[in-house]
């Protein structure tokens, strides 16, 4: 009878091990040192024509554009949607002018520009980084 319930309990364990749903990290995001490759989630605003930016960092994370762009051109984005996360390659904004504030969050009231050559939409498989495009 023991036997039984430690079959049945090692069964139950082992079975329920692989069907953990794997979720990408709450706040997904990363770039390439000179940032031509910018891994994020899309957000899209609701005007016409609509504006699309890339959250790759936190906004509390010290990061020189404020861990968002704007996306440009919007063309490129056409079939994507609010909330997809993709992996975006092109040419940043030169970095802004260091501020007396050194080491502490850097704050824009607007995103920077982000000139998109190519963007990729993740699938949930594997996590892409810029060293095994």
């Amino acid at each position: 009878m023991l036997y039984r319930s430690y079959l049945l309990l090692f069964l139950l364990t082992v079975a329920g091990c692989g069907s953990l749903p794997h979720f990408p990290s709450p706040s997904p995001g990363w770039h390439s040192p000179n940032y031509s490759v910018v891994f994020g989630v899309l957000e899209r605003s609701g005007k016409t024509p609509p504006i699309w930016t890339l959250r790759y960092a936190g906004i509390t994370a010290a990061d020189p554009y404020g861990g968002q762009f704007v996306l440009a051109p919007a063309s490129l984005l056409t079939g994507y949607s609010n909330g997809d996360l993709v992996e975006v390659t092109g040419r940043p904004p030169a970095l802004p002018a260091k501020s007396p504030l050194e080491g502490r969050v850097a704050q824009r009231a607007k995103p920077a520009p982000y000139q998109v050559s190519g963007i990729r939409l993740w699938l949930g498989v594997g996590r892409p980084t810029y060293l095994t495009r």
